[in-house]
C-alpha cells in the first residue's frame, strides 16, 4: 500500500450500495497541511451516473472526502485491518482507523 496522507479514525454508516451511506471520523494523522488533526470528516462513495446504461463503457465510481469546507477526491481509501474489500464477515461499521490517500491535484 501506498503511504497515507491522512488517517481517519471512525466507521461507516449506513447499508452497503446505498447511495446515502457515508463514513463519519476523525482526521487522526495528517501529511498534508490543508487538513489540520481532529477535523471532522466524511468520505463517500460516487458511482457513476451512466452505470446502468446498455452499451456503456465500464465506468467506476470515485471516494470523495469532506474536511474542514474541502472536498478532495480519493486516490485511495483502504482499512488496514480488513483485508481485501468486502470479505464475508467484516464489520466496517466498528470503528477502526482508514488510511487515505489523496488524489494528486494537477
Amino acid at each position: 500500500m501506498q503511504h497515507a496522507d491522512l488517517v481517519l479514525t471512525g466507521a461507516w454508516q449506513g447499508k452497503p450500495g446505498s447511495p446515502r451511506r457515508t463514513f463519519r471520523g476523525l482526521v487522526s494523522s495528517s501529511r498534508d497541511p490543508r487538513i489540520a488533526v481532529s477535523e471532522r470528516a466524511e468520505v463517500s462513495y460516487e458511482a457513476p451516473s451512466n452505470r446502468h446504461e446498455a452499451g456503456a463503457p465500464q465506468a467506476h465510481g470515485r471516494y470523495r472526502l469532506k474536511v474542514g469546507g474541502q472536498t478532495f477526491a480519493l486516490l485511495s481509501f483502504q482499512c488496514p485491518e480488513q483485508v481485501g474489500s468486502g470479505s464475508a464477515g467484516q464489520d466496517d461499521t466498528q470503528e477502526a482507523e482508514w488510511h487515505v490517500a489523496l488524489l494528486p491535484v494537477g
